[in-house]
């Protein structure tokens, strides 16, 4: 995720390695947030995003505000942050397993 200074957020849907689904996985969002899944936040938000690209731009002061009524988290950055943690911890645990 980048930021520019006319306000605006660009969001990378998928890495070379992941999409931003594994990190926001059924069980994340359920956890910290108002919704079941990803998919469904992406329906709900008042905030209008076509999350179907591979790149995703948008008011970054619209997004956050969403963020910070329907999760535990006070901004997008913040939200993201911690799924990609919460994801890597369970990377390392399940090799662990192995």
């Amino acid at each position: 995720m980048n930021t520019c200074p006319c306000g605006m957020i660009y969001i990378e849907m998928k890495s070379d390695k992941h999409a931003i689904t594994d990190y926001l996985s059924k069980e994340f969002m359920r956890k910290h947030t108002n919704f079941n899944s990803f998919k469904e936040l992406t329906f709900s938000s008042l905030v209008w995003i076509d999350w179907s690209k591979d790149v995703v731009i948008t008011s970054e002061s619209l997004l956050n505000r969403f963020i910070s009524t329907s999760t535990v988290f006070n901004t997008w950055n913040e939200m993201i942050s911690v799924a990609i943690a919460d994801f890597e911890g369970r990377e390392e645990r399940r090799q662990g397993d192995t």
